[in-house]
């Protein structure tokens, strides 16, 4: 899909909690996007101070800064009686390890209920743990090192950095015993973001 073409598509540029605290600033595939004003009339401008079409469907602010925008799209349950449209952001919470019930015991072993789930090693042990160390040095000893720090509490951890040609991507990809995360930093026009994956998506990640 070309940058034209997605242009002229809508996007979600507010919601009700985000315009309560004031005027901010965002981008918009490329372009710098003023918001500000109230839910009800909300206040759309381009860095020009060309004034932005906008739309309040799904409990949401939409805007577009495509010239021939095309009909935004619907959802025809979010409509239904009874259905509450609840906004989600970040959050960082504490979970369990993943687990899946093969069997139901007695507390002698004799199996009361099985849910047909086999497992089948498909990896080498002696593979994934050397893999695993060197995901692990990438902190101990590598480009994630600095974040060490900061991080005491959810050692050990394991990742990998990453940057593409002329900076133009900054990635970083890691896990710890109850947390996993990908972060990309990038522009819509591929230009050069100036951060290298320790520079900058590393920095994302550990916060």
């Amino acid at each position: 899909m070309s940058l034209a073409y997605a242009r002229n598509d809508w996007y979600v540029i507010a919601d009700r909690n985000s315009l309560e605290q004031g005027p901010r600033r965002t981008r918009l595939l490329g372009d710098e996007i003023h918001v500000s004003g109230c839910y009800a009339h909300p206040v759309i401008k381009d860095a020009s101070g060309r004034m932005l079409p906008t739309q309040i469907k799904f409990d949401h602010v939409w805007t577009t800064v495509g010239d021939r925008p095309r009909p935004l799209f619907d959802i025809p349950e979010g409509n239904e009686p009874g259905r509450r449209l609840v906004p989600c952001g970040m959050v960082r919470v504490k979970c369990s390890p993943l687990r899946a019930v093969e069997a139901v015991t007695t507390g002698q072993g004799a199996r009361l209920e099985r849910y047909g789930i086999e497992t089948v090693q498909v990896s080498d042990p002696e593979s994934m743990y050397l893999l695993e160390y060197a995901l692990q040095g990438v902190f101990n000893r590598g480009t994630a090192k600095s974040v060490i720090g900061r991080m005491e509490d959810n050692l050990p951890l394991a990742g990998k950095t990453g940057t593409t040609n002329d900076l133009r991507d900054s990635w970083f990809a890691g896990y710890g015993d109850d947390l996993v995360g990908v972060v990309w930093l990038g522009y819509d026009d591929n230009r050069d973001t100036g951060l290298t994956g320790a520079t900058g998506a590393l920095r994302v990640w550990s916060e």
